[in-house]
């Protein structure tokens, strides 16, 4: 059994090697400094974050050493470790590089690149907003469309779409980015924050993020360079 699933795994690996060209890297690499911008754009705008992100605040403040990188790191890990479980191919380990990758980024950008940037008008918070809602699902949609393992938080929903065989793609994320936001306030609650970033856009983001990403992908489907695959 055991060289059973050591023959899978290479298999698994070979097929991603024979998809790693200079465009699907070159795109999803674009796409991991677009979530980096979005990131650091919402968190500025004092309007809510993703749920995700939000949770990740939640993490700097239940815990002394942590960035919103490294909390990024550490939820992306684990939510890797329940795709691997969904789909039972362990070949999605790999994620560890777009995991580290992104949080690396998303400190960059944070921390330094707009490090010192403030919103000092009430449009400023609104745009700041817009950006990350669109540009957070926009960097996930372009890593999906490589059809290189996918940002961890959007290769979950595709397990969990799989695991459940459905292809509602906008119903099955917003429950999960609920599920996030009730996490983050528990944490947020223990580590005397309360709601922390969340807001109305929280709310707004977790109902709005399956739908987006749902319009980029059929975009890049009509345009031909993504190809949808049913769910039996």
């Amino acid at each position: 059994m055991s060289n059973l699933r050591t023959v899978i795994l290479r298999e698994e690996l070979q097929e991603i090697r024979n998809k790693l060209t200079i465009g699907r890297i070159s795109t999803y690499i674009v796409g991991m400094i677009v979530i980096g911008v979005g990131v650091s754009l919402m968190i500025r705008s004092n309007i809510g974050m993703s749920s995700w992100d939000t949770l990740h605040y939640a993490l700097t403040h239940a815990i002394s050493f942590m960035s919103m990188g490294l909390a990024n790191a550490l939820t992306a890990s684990t939510t890797m470790l329940l795709t691997i479980i969904l789909y039972k191919r362990w070949s999605y380990v790999v994620m560890i590089v777009p995991i580290i990758t992104t949080a690396l980024l998303i400190n960059l950008f944070n921390l330094y690149i707009f490090d010192g940037v403030l919103y000092t008008e009430t449009w400023h918070h609104i745009a700041g907003y817009i950006g990350g809602l669109f540009l957070l699902p926009l960097g996930g949609s372009l890593m999906i469309v490589t059809t290189l393992p996918a940002g961890v938080y959007d290769q979950f929903m595709l397990a969990v779409l799989y695991k459940l065989k459905s292809s509602r793609l906008a119903f099955i994320r917003a429950i999960i980015e609920v599920t996030v936001v009730l996490l983050a306030f528990l944490i947020g609650s223990i580590a005397g924050i309360g709601l922390g970033k969340f807001g109305v856009g929280t709310i707004i983001f977790s109902l709005m993020v399956g739908v987006l990403i749902s319009m980029y992908l059929t975009i890049f489907e009509r345009i031909g360079i993504y190809e949808h695959q049913q769910n039996d």
